[in-house]
């Protein structure tokens, strides 16, 4: 596959993998972020989330809630 990367056929191999992963449940994600020390954990990759902080916690803890259902798919810390 490196070869076909290498030979300019990155949008083909991206779509490839892409092709790929739809095969797959969705799945969790841990996202460790060292400049901004936090760290952001998705329970379902499919959301599509908004951020809600938890008052009186000085914004570091933030819960990911679905935007469709509202129900909590993360926390980012």
């Amino acid at each position: 596959m490196t070869d076909s990367i290498a030979d300019g056929g990155l949008a083909e191999f991206l779509q490839k993998l892409m092709d790929e992963a739809g095969q797959y449940e969705p799945c969790m994600s841990l996202h460790v972020n060292e400049d901004g020390k936090c760290v952001e954990l998705l329970l379902k990759t499919d959301a599509n989330y908004r951020l809600d902080w938890i008052e009186g916690e000085g914004a570091d803890i933030g819960l990911l809630r679905d935007r469709e259902t509202g129900r909590v798919v993360g926390v980012n810390l």
